[in-house]
Formats: structure tokens, sequence, C-alpha cells
């Protein structure tokens, strides 16, 4: 039974490590750069995009090259108050709309959005923290998605 356990990952090891597996999202396989960047809306989910899409910015070694720009706008909700009537859950929504353009002058738009929702907390300050993490959390999953998007464009 132990031999042929040992078979059986020694086998699997075998195939996995043959098989060619690249991530989808390294940057040294992206086949764009982005030329500019104009963002308007909320400054720091920008900033936060602009920080995750770096290494796509101004590399002249890609073929494609594109001109941003992005649009982001927050939404904060109260979603349940407790007996008292204070807030009891929260959603965060954050809308993100880019503009693409390129060297020929053909303009493409998409949205994205984000939403979480999660519950108060007794102090504040640690309320406070959380929701500047969970903007940066989502800003980096819109930064992500515009980049496998730009990545798809032909």
């Amino acid at each position: 039974m132990i031999k042929k356990y040992k078979f059986i990952t020694y086998i699997l090891f075998i195939l996995l490590v043959g098989c060619g597996y690249n991530s989808v999202l390294n940057d040294n396989s992206s086949n764009f750069s982005i030329a500019s960047i104009d963002t308007s809306g909320d400054s720091n989910i920008n900033d936060n995009i602009l920080i995750n899409l770096e290494n796509y910015i101004n590399n002249s070694e890609k073929e494609k090259k594109y001109f941003l720009k992005i649009d982001s706008i927050e939404n904060k909700n109260v979603t349940s108050k407790d007996e008292k009537g204070d807030p009891k859950r929260y959603n965060i929504e954050i809308k993100t709309t880019i503009e693409v353009s390129d060297i020929s002058g053909d303009v493409k738009k998409k949205k994205f959005i984000e939403k979480k929702n999660y519950n108060t907390m007794s102090s504040k300050f640690d309320l406070n923290l959380y929701e500047k993490n969970l903007k940066k959390n989502i800003a980096n999953i819109i930064a992500r998605k515009i980049s496998i998007y730009l990545s798809s464009l032909d």
C-alpha cells in the first residue's frame, strides 16, 4: 500500500513538473504597455490601482501601447442597524470605469464593480483601518482585472 502511494505521488510530481505551467498574470508575458494614465474620482483608490499597474507603464519593448483614463467612485451604505439605530453592517461598492485607446485611436470602455459587506466594530479607529485595508484590497482586485482585460484586447 505504501509503495503504491509513493509511486502515485512520484508520477503526479513528474507530470506536474513537466507540464510547462506558467502564471497567466506573469508581468513578463504581457503583450502590452501603458503609455499614459489619466485619473479622476477617488484619489486613494486610483493611487492603489496605479501602484499595481506600475509594471506595465512605459515598457518600450511591448508592441501594443494603450492610453488609459480611469474614473473611480466609492459608495458606502449602511445595510442594517441595531435596535438603537446604530449601524451594524455596511456595504462598500467601488465602481471603476476605464477608457482604453490605442495608437490608432480606437476607444473601448469597460466598467469594473466590486462590492464587499462588513460588520461594524466597537472601535471607530479599528473600523477606519479596516475600511482603508478593504479599499486597498478592492483596488488590487480591480487592477488585476484591468490588466487581464488589457491582455485580452486585440
